[in-house]
């Protein structure tokens, strides 16, 4: 599966390195990722079998999410502005996806919370196909529609921020 990973960032190098350059803030939310799947790539004797789990989840997470990315860049981020113009509602984007994964694996995803996720993406959707250009508020916003119908942000942790504790841990 290293080698498996080890390809896979290599044949993305340059899509990532435009990712870091175009939408940061994007690059900024996978970058945990990144760091772990390097750590263990560069520390192959430290890797035990939760590492390796560790791993190989945060892998099949890095695939799914660039490869979203790439579908959300070449369908709505034509102009070489866009990426920094509308970075936020991608990253937001990603967000909500990765709360939906957290409560569909806890058993809370209801219907009330996935009407209201639905609706937001939906509205992302709308403002990067018609290059609306976004107040200020509106993430502010789209958090407070989601805290209003899930459960307490304490319970559930998406895979960024349990990526994030263990960069910590790993001291990476």
């Amino acid at each position: 599966m290293i080698k498996d990973c080890q390809n896979y960032l290599k044949q993305n190098k340059q899509f990532l390195q435009e990712l870091s350059k175009d939408i940061p803030i994007v690059m900024e939310y996978i970058n945990d990722a990144i760091k772990v799947l390097n750590y263990v790539i560069d520390h192959p004797s430290e890797v035990d079998d939760v590492l390796s789990l560790i791993f190989d989840t945060t892998f099949s997470y890095l695939h799914l999410k660039l490869e979203t990315i790439k579908l959300i860049k070449m369908k709505y981020l034509t102009n070489p502005t866009d990426g920094l113009n509308y970075g936020s509602y991608v990253a937001y984007w990603l967000f909500v996806e990765d709360v939906i994964e957290a409560l569909e694996e806890k058993d809370q995803y209801s219907e009330k919370i996935k009407n209201e996720a639905e609706a937001i993406i939906s509205t992302i959707e709308k403002t990067l196909e018609n290059k609306i250009i976004f107040e200020e508020n509106s993430l502010e916003s789209f958090d407070q529609r989601l805290g209003a119908v899930l459960p307490s942000r304490d319970q559930v942790l998406t895979t960024p921020e349990i990526l994030a504790l263990i960069c910590e841990e790993l001291m990476i």
